[in-house]
């Protein structure tokens, strides 16, 4: 389907999964598969012992896409803006 999400971790560390890329092909939004994919990174990182995941919602992405309706996404999702910067946003877990 062309769906994918694409995450970093720090094997020393495991304090937080940083989702780097969550990208849905334009023909299949709207369909939550979008959501599922942040929720099993979630779950990855649960099952994993990380104690937060983190991500940067970009402003504008190259394909067009809202960066307010993204960031909107993400807090849909449980994530919550770190500090100054709406577009850098955690989830405690």
């Amino acid at each position: 389907m062309g769906n994918y999400i694409k995450y970093s971790k720090d094997t020393n560390d495991k304090t937080e999964l940083c989702i780097d890329d969550v990208y849905v092909c334009t023909s299949d939004r709207g369909k939550g598969i979008g959501r599922k994919l942040v929720e099993q990174a979630i779950e990855y990182a649960r099952a994993n012992g990380y104690v937060t995941v983190g991500l940067y919602a970009e402003p504008q992405s190259d394909d067009g896409l809202d960066g307010d309706a993204l960031i909107e996404f993400y807090r849909s999702c449980g994530f919550v803006s770190d500090g100054d910067c709406d577009a850098l946003m955690t989830l405690r877990i």
